[in-house]
C-alpha cells in the first residue's frame, strides 16, 4: 500500500475510489449496481469503498422473505 504524502493527499483521495469503482465494474460486469460510497471510522484511518447491486438486494429480499414466512408458519401453527 502506497504511503499517505500530505501534498498529494487529496488526489489520493480522489483517485482510488475512481480505481476501486472501475475495478469493482470491469470484474464484476453481471453485476448492476445501484450505489457505490466511502466510509470510515472515527480515527479517519480508514477509507473504505463500498457498493451495493440489483443482484445481492434481490438475494437477500428472497432470503428475507423465505425466512418471515417459515417463521409466520410457526407463529400460526402454535395459534391453532
Amino acid at each position: 500500500m502506497e504511503p499517505i504524502r500530505p501534498e498529494e493527499f487529496e488526489n489520493q483521495v480522489y483517485l482510488a475510489p475512481n480505481a476501486a469503482l472501475a475495478h469493482l465494474i470491469e470484474t464484476s460486469p453481471d453485476q448492476h449496481l445501484y450505489t457505490f460510497g466511502l466510509f470510515t471510522d472515527d480515527s479517519l484511518q480508514f477509507l473504505h469503498p463500498v457498493a451495493n447491486a440489483e443482484e445481492a438486494l434481490t438475494k437477500i429480499v428472497e432470503r428475507y422473505r423465505k425466512e418471515v414466512e417459515k417463521n409466520d408458519r410457526a407463529i400460526r401453527a402454535e395459534l391453532e
